[in-house]
């Protein structure tokens, strides 16, 4: 059963009819979001095997692999191992450059993408930029796919733009109007496995309205050439279109209050919408089984609501019904139940309830039963009671061991680790002391904070590297002993604990936030 609940209660559609299914039929449908990002991670090797160097060395040959396994991993979020990309990759490059000093020219493009940040001194980018540039002529004179050699033409651009002085904006103009048409060349698919379809199809619009790497103006201009492109596939001219007019009504109307907001505005927030809904409807009618023109039908929807059978409990019915655990749609849709929204805090109860129902048999629900909960604990005068509640934090508990017990491929580490202590941190609020050692041993100890909805205790946090230690036993006899003002027993607990952290000081994880040792030498002076 779907989405029925309360004013919820929709009328499922059908797919649409069969000659619209006939343009998408020769693309694969993916119904999880694991097997989507598996197909992304399959395309992205297919791009570098040609490339790839082998060794007469096993060990040698393995570890080469490995570090381009690496390189497309993050570039994709897929199985992202590092807390810190541009840090992670800078070494791991290094170790490539070691074995391969030309490694694939999609490798030399992820690495020199991830190394600015916002503090970036501007030699930094001119430096990367550069190197992007000759990457990115590289690409064109090998025949590159042509949506990886404009990606990599639209960020030698964007790196340059952020330095360029003025002889050098016309070069920089050159190079995004031809990574554009580079990505317009892409989206007729040409050639393209048709496993592959939707994740380049997604990858290529999101440059019309997602990513930042082109501006405003820019998008504009892609999205229209998509449009006006009679090889471009309809799907990505269609989605890129409608993202990016909901982005635009917004720019019109701005992001004050409604009182705030002149008639004209208003005029401008609604017209944008309208086209938004057209594009968006015409995507999902090419392609019913893929989740993103429904879930930004959603969003759309909050803000008009072009049909009185088609609010947004509709579009997530048919996001979720394509790929049952597409974040974003859970997301998008909690976000509408907001009270100041079309919702309250019973219907934000109802959609937790819903995705628990789902949970049991879907295993990778786990984040998105966290996120659900973090809305509905938004709207609540104490964020705390939504994450403690008796009804969920077993379930959302369960769901993230679950998780890594099954050891999910293509899930980004630190989004799960992250996830993994916020449902530490609840379960350390009710005293569930090894429930939540668990969950910081199996990664929720290797970042620095979980969720932002849920403030950590100071206690909690100073608990965090030691719970995660071998002496997690001693510390939590240690808590209890602090729970029942019995300040002999907790130093005594304490002083076990110490033993065995000195006596295992080799097979602490290097990635914990704090010396565990040195933390328990400092609570042990606190109670002398």
């Amino acid at each position: 059963m779907r989405w029925a609940s309360g004013w919820f209660g929709i009328t499922l559609l059908g797919f649409i009819a069969s000659s619209m299914c006939a343009i998408a039929q020769d693309s694969q449908a993916y119904p999880t979001t694991q097997s989507f990002k598996e197909s992304g991670y399959n395309y992205l090797w297919t791009a570098v095997i040609d490339e790839t160097d082998s060794f007469a060395d096993p060990e040698k040959n393995d570890r080469y692999r490995e570090l381009i396994d690496l390189s497309i991993r993050v570039g994709a979020s897929y199985g992202n191992p590092f807390n810190e990309t541009d840090l992670g990759l800078r070494e791991a490059y290094q170790q490539l450059l070691a074995l391969d000093d030309t490694p694939p020219l999609y490798v030399q493009y992820r690495f020199h993408s991830s190394q600015i940040d916002d503090d970036s001194p501007d030699s930094a980018y001119l430096r990367h930029g550069n190197a992007l540039l000759e990457v990115a002529f590289q690409m064109d004179e090998t025949g590159y796919s042509p949506y990886l050699a404009g990606a990599t033409w639209l960020k030698a651009a964007e790196l340059l733009g952020h330095v360029a002085l003025n002889e050098d904006k016309s070069a920089i103009e050159l190079s995004r109007e031809h990574g554009i048409e580079l990505l317009v060349e892409a989206a007729s698919l040409n050639g393209i496995d048709p496993k592959f379809h939707e994740f380049i199809s997604v990858r290529i619009a999101n440059f019309g309205f997602q990513y930042i790497t082109l501006p405003r103006e820019d998008q504009e201009v892609l999205c229209k050439a998509l449009l006006d492109d009679e090889d471009a596939q309809p799907w990505i001219a269609r989605y890129s279109s409608g993202g990016l007019r909901i982005k635009l009504a917004w720019d019109e109307r701005g992001y004050g209050y409604s009182r705030e907001v002149s008639d004209v505005q208003w005029k401008g927030f609604q017209r944008n919408l309208r086209k938004a809904h057209l594009h968006l409807t015409a995507a999902w009618e090419i392609h019913p089984d893929w989740p993103w023109a429904a879930t930004e039908l959603i969003t759309a929807t909050m803000g008009h609501q072009m049909r009185p059978d088609r609010g947004t409990d509709f579009w997530f019915d048919q996001a979720t019904n394509a790929r049952v655990d597409h974040y974003d749609a859970y997301k998008s849709f909690a976000y509408d139940l907001y009270p100041k929204w079309h919702g309250s805090i019973e219907h934000l109860y109802s959609l937790v309830d819903y995705v628990v129902e789902l949970s049991e048999h879907n295993p990778s629900m786990g984040r998105i039963l966290l996120k659900v909960l973090s809305s509905t604990a938004e709207q609540l005068d104490d964020p705390m009671t939504v994450l403690t509640d008796a009804r969920y934090l077993p379930r959302v508990t369960q769901l993230m061991l679950d998780e890594v017990e099954l050891d999910l491929p293509y899930n980004n580490n630190l989004w799960r680790r992250r996830a993994l202590r916020a449902v530490a941190f609840g379960n350390f609020q009710t005293k569930n002391y090894a429930q939540s050692a668990e969950l910081l041993q199996i990664g929720g100890a290797m970042v620095g904070s979980g969720w932002s909805t849920w403030r950590e205790t100071q206690r909690f946090r100073s608990m965090v590297p030691l719970l995660a230690t071998p002496a997690s036993e001693q510390v939590i006899a240690g808590l209890i002993a602090h729970d029942s003002g019995d300040t002999n027993a907790e130093r005594e607990a304490l002083l076990q604990a110490r033993k065995i952290l000195k006596s295992n000081t080799d097979s602490l994880d290097p990635d914990l936030s704090e010396d565990p040792v040195e933390l328990i030498n400092y609570m042990i002076r606190q109670l002398d």
